[in-house]
């Protein structure tokens, strides 16, 4: 990659409630971090790490200001904190990519996907 100036950004995952899925994997889970920080700090300087603990905090958390940030199932996220974390990581790439503009969350954040189905319990 580094070839062609393109530089990896690694970004951390969201605390979750473990379901049967993942209980078996919380080990690994709570090695990701760190194994992405070695990664970054051994790249030198050739990758970049955003810490999701930004937006999302140490642990899970389904409500946020009164509304779902989090589906009930303590995986996935709602719509408003996916816009959320969006808003965030955009906030981030510009951060890194100073000519980089995105659309304003406005253009993109109410646009119809919210109100699909899958998001029923959000």
């Amino acid at each position: 990659m580094t070839s062609s100036g393109a530089k990896p950004v690694l970004v951390t995952a969201p605390p979750l409630r473990p379901d049967d899925f993942y209980r078996p994997h919380l080990a690994e889970l709570g090695r990701a971090p760190a194994v992405a920080r070695s990664v970054v700090d051994s790249s030198s300087g050739q990758a970049v790490l955003l810490d999701s603990v930004a937006v999302w905090g140490k642990s899970y958390e389904r409500e946020r200001n009164g509304k779902p940030d989090r589906s009930a199932d303590g995986i996935h996220a709602c719509p408003q904190g996916a816009a959320r974390f969006t808003r965030w990581l955009l906030g981030e790439l510009r951060t890194l990519h100073p000519g980089f503009s995105p659309a304003e969350p406005e253009k993109w954040a109410g646009t119809g996907w919210s109100a699909d189905d899958h998001f029923a319990r959000c």
